[in-house]
């Protein structure tokens, strides 16, 4: 699994602060905690971390419901000398 760059890490942050409320976060809510004003560049991070499997949406078009997937475990190989 590619690592994270850092606001993909951040809206990642971001969903799962805001799902502890009890219900999936908004593209905007999400937004506005990561300071962003485009929701189209959320809508992107979203994709990107399902992709990667970081997270997992329910319905095809239910902007609410947005799932974290237990992050694997990422093991950088060593480089040889």
């Amino acid at each position: 699994m590619r690592p994270l760059t850092k606001r993909q890490h951040d809206v990642l942050e971001a969903i799962e602060l805001l799902l502890k409320k009890g219900y999936g976060p908004s593209f905007t809510e999400i937004a506005e905690h990561v300071g962003l004003k485009s929701v189209a560049s959320i809508h992107n991070h979203v994709r990107v971390l399902v992709s990667r499997g970081y997270l997992k949406r329910h319905g095809f078009n239910s902007k609410r419901a947005l799932q974290i997937v237990q992050a694997r475990k990422v093991v950088e190989p060593r480089m040889e000398r």
